[in-house]
Parts: C-alpha cells; structure tokens; sequence
C-alpha cells in the first residue's frame, strides 16, 4: 500500500506473521525501541534473537513524551557505532512512535 503525504510517498507492508523481523534485526548499527508491553507479550517469538545492547524499553504513557526520555534515547543512540547510518526501529503504537 502507498501512503502519499506532503513531504514523500511511504510504501506500507502488512504481514500475517513476523518474517519480516529477521530483516529488520539484519540491519547494521541499529537501536531497537519497544513498548514494555509489546515486549513482554512477544519477547520469544520476536526478541529474543536481539542482543540486549541493541534494546530500548519505553513504558508507553503519555507521561514519558517529554524531553528527558527522548534525550535517553538519544544518549543510547550515541553508542551504537554509527553516525548517518544508524537504523532506529520501534515496536509499539502512537507513544512509542512519537517517542522514536
């Protein structure tokens, strides 16, 4: 499916299962941001191949939209060894979004 926007069109993908995890966690210099809950509901079957260095929980409440946590994720993004080519990847609905 496209999704045409002001700024680009996005090409949008629907999945029946979660082939398409190996994929995303192949990519290189990446930093991983889910929702505690979505983690702890698919920890096996989705993240348990992802090295823990390669993680970032985030409650997913309105109250952790401020500054601070996004300057955490900022701070974690800082040792992944890459500069342009970082790959950030989040899990999680419209917080977790946003945050990301």
């Amino acid at each position: 499916m496209k999704i045409h926007s002001y700024a680009k069109t996005y090409d949008v993908n629907f999945y029946n299962d979660f082939s398409f995890v190996d994929e995303l966690f192949a990519l290189p210099n990446k930093l991983v941001v889910v929702d505690k809950n979505v983690y702890s509901l698919y920890k096996e079957e989705i993240f348990s191949k992802l090295p823990q260095n390669e993680l970032f929980l985030i409650e997913a409440i309105e109250e952790n939209k401020i500054i601070e946590c996004a300057l955490s994720l900022c701070s974690r993004m800082t040792e992944i060894p890459a500069k342009k080519n970082a790959n950030l990847i989040s899990f999680g609905g419209g917080i977790i979004q946003d945050i990301t």
